[in-house]
């Protein structure tokens, strides 16, 4: 089991998280660089997929993927990590992928973090005019920890205290208006998994931690086939960058 991922978000504009670049860029070739770092700890997952019904452009694949074997030409997303193939599948299309999924310990996640390299100052940016409350309430939330892995959970916790805050699929309240975000955290805490994922990525950055948006699905009911999964699985996660391991997944909802 794993979260599937079908592409990353990196672009907040206060309101909305979109992608940077929303089209194929080039045919997939299995390079992680931007993914995974040199000598991260890893774990080799296998996967063969079976399409009854999929909507959009992207295809479902662990995070990291290395290997991807369909018959039509694989084609990548770089920057937003989206895989797909040339042409249409149909009901029955079918393919393998075999991922290098981040696998690192608690240390390493403590490490000396370097987060002025410039291929990581797209993952920083935050509208000028975001209400100061976010940063504010991130940093009150992350207190003194002395890392950025221990204050990436602190907003994980935080924002996982049912005592604070409430999963619900139906919120009228953040149906519209340019402040859904202060008011998810501030007066309604209520919402799902985009509320969220938007808010702790957002509250990462705040804080100086490279942070994006992905959306997938999670893994599913295991039967005797393997993993269905189905648009209740659809989900949304945000993830922190490490220096010496790349990106990892957070779970706020």
């Amino acid at each position: 089991p794993s979260y599937w991922r079908l592409i990353t978000l990196d672009r907040f504009d206060g309101t909305t998280w979109v992608p940077e670049v929303s089209h194929p860029t080039q045919r997939f070739g299995g390079d992680l660089a931007g993914e995974l770092e040199p000598g991260a700890r890893v774990e080799r997952l296998e996967q063969r997929y079976r399409v009854a019904r999929l909507g959009g452009t992207w295809l479902p694949v662990a995070a990291s993927p290395t290997e991807v074997d369909a018959r039509p030409t694989v084609l990548l997303n770089a920057p937003n990590r989206g895989v797909t193939i040339r042409g249409r599948w149909r009901a029955g299309f079918e393919y393998s992928v075999v991922s290098l999924t981040a696998a690192p310990t608690a240390a390493d996640l403590r490490r000396q973090q370097a987060y002025d390299r410039p291929e990581l100052r797209r993952y920083l940016g935050l509208p000028a005019d975001l209400d100061p409350r976010i940063s504010a309430l991130a940093a009150e939330v992350a207190g003194p920890r002395p890392t950025a892995y221990d204050r990436a959970l602190a907003l994980q916790d935080w924002l996982r205290d049912t005592a604070r805050f409430r999963y619900d699929l139906d919120v009228p309240e953040l149906r519209g208006g340019q402040d859904q975000l202060v008011r998810f955290l501030t007066v309604v805490r209520r919402g799902y998994c985009e509320q969220f994922a938007a808010a702790m990525a957002v509250m990462a950055r705040s804080l100086g931690i490279p942070a994006r948006v992905a959306v997938g699905f999670t893994a599913g009911l295991l039967g005797e086939d393997g993993y269905e999964v189905t648009a209740n699985d659809a989900h949304a996660w945000p993830e922190l960058y490490f220096t010496g391991v790349g990106w990892i997944r957070f779970e706020p909802t």
